[in-house]
């Protein structure tokens, strides 16, 4: 089958739902499968100057480098504001709306959702829609295996995930 994939490290559901909806735009397709990553993330957008920046909340850095980007101020309180944001919403109502609104961004196109995550809170959120719910993503402990980085999935886990879910693709 042909398929892109548009993983992205760091992102966050707004984030996945933002790359949706330009992919779809510029390319039709019916089917669609999201690994989900947990609730806490956000993108992060802000004009700096004359550009419009835009980055997972999962890679800000406080560079405090004045000739780094992260020296704006406007950029920085931003930042800020996401950060207190993800902190204040502990029932994380920012992306259980956000990703309401991608399943029925798929429904309303009809593109067939295939989903799941590794965090429990987001899986049994996934419970609640209607799309293809797929096995959960295996558990960090299930290989003792770890990406190059120590702190990710190994490739173990992606291949164990992979067969599971290849039976309902």
């Amino acid at each position: 089958k042909n398929f892109l994939n548009l993983g992205e490290g760091g992102n966050g559901i707004d984030d996945i739902y933002n790359n949706l909806k330009l992919l779809y735009s510029e390319n039709k397709f019916d089917k669609c499968v999201i690994l989900f990553p947990v609730f806490g993330r956000r993108l992060i957008k802000c004009k700096v100057d004359d550009f419009y920046v835009k980055f997972p909340s999962t890679i800000y850095h406080n560079i405090d480098n004045k000739f780094h980007f992260w020296s704006n101020p406007l950029l920085k309180e931003t930042a800020k504001q996401v950060f207190d944001d993800i902190v204040n919403d502990t029932k994380n109502e920012y992306s259980k709306k956000i990703l309401n609104d991608l399943v029925n961004f798929c429904k309303e196109n009809k593109i067939t959702l295939y989903a799941s995550s590794w965090d429990n809170d987001v899986y049994n959120e996934l419970k609640k829609h209607s799309l293809v719910l797929l096995p959960k993503f295996p558990k960090f402990d299930q290989f003792e295996d770890r990406a190059d980085d120590g702190l990710h999935p190994h490739k173990k886990h992606y291949q164990l995930f992979v067969d599971q879910i290849s039976t309902f693709l």
